[in-house]
């Protein structure tokens, strides 16, 4: 499926800018900025229904250096299309601990939590597609399956 930016819901954003793989929380973490070393601006966004697993998008801002989607309620990637890319362990480490951090947007939710409450809104017709409100948030530093759509 194409996206188009407008129908995203934008998370926020992780900056990968230096070569170095350690994990540096850099910026102002209320305006969803995370610095992810060695890429460049990449967004986090969740996309109208696309199907019945849940899962939110990594992608490079500009170019094609990271491409990837991860499920919301279990900690493995979700290859669908081309967004079949895998973080390093230290990205894994510090996408985990970004997730857990105060939403830029609404201050009432975590990253992962604001990306399940926009999961949640888009499924609001399908309710068998919603995520419970109890799910916890994954430990996404031990992700290495795929499931494939």
């Amino acid at each position: 499926m194409n996206h188009d930016e407008k129908d995203s819901i934008l998370i926020g954003e992780i900056d990968f800018k230096s070569i170095f793989e350690e994990s540096v929380i850099t910026g102002n973490i209320g305006n969803g900025r995370l610095v992810f070393k060695g890429i460049g601006l990449c967004k986090v966004e969740v996309f109208p229904i696309e199907g019945p697993v849940p899962h939110f998008h990594i992608k490079k801002d500009q170019g094609t250096d990271l491409d990837c989607c991860l499920c919301i309620d279990t900690n493995y990637y979700f290859d669908h299309g081309h967004h079949s890319d895998k973080l390093t362990n230290p990205r894994l480490k510090q996408l985990n601990d970004w997730l857990m951090q105060v939403n830029g947007k609404d201050q009432n939710y975590t990253n992962w939590q604001y990306i399940q409450f926009t999961w949640n809104e888009f499924a609001k017709t399908n309710t068998s597609m919603q995520i419970s409100v109890a799910t916890k948030q994954p430990d996404y530093t031990k992700t290495v399956n795929s499931i494939r759509n």
